[in-house]
């Protein structure tokens, strides 16, 4: 996994944190959990094999 990836991933796990804690909607944060979860299924499939510069293996 690029090191780009592992940015917007937390970026996106970082804005789903805070949408939780200031607006308290749970089911809101679990949809957005999983549809980055569906995003990074997608991204896997497409991807067959790890960039030799990853840092994740």
């Amino acid at each position: 996994m690029s090191l780009e990836l592992v940015e917007i991933v937390f970026a996106a796990l970082e804005g789903l944190v805070f949408h939780q804690v200031t607006s308290g909607d749970a089911r809101r944060t679990e949809e957005g959990v999983e549809a980055l979860r569906w995003l990074l299924a997608a991204h896997r499939a497409q991807k067959p094999s790890v960039p030799s510069g990853s840092i994740l293996k």
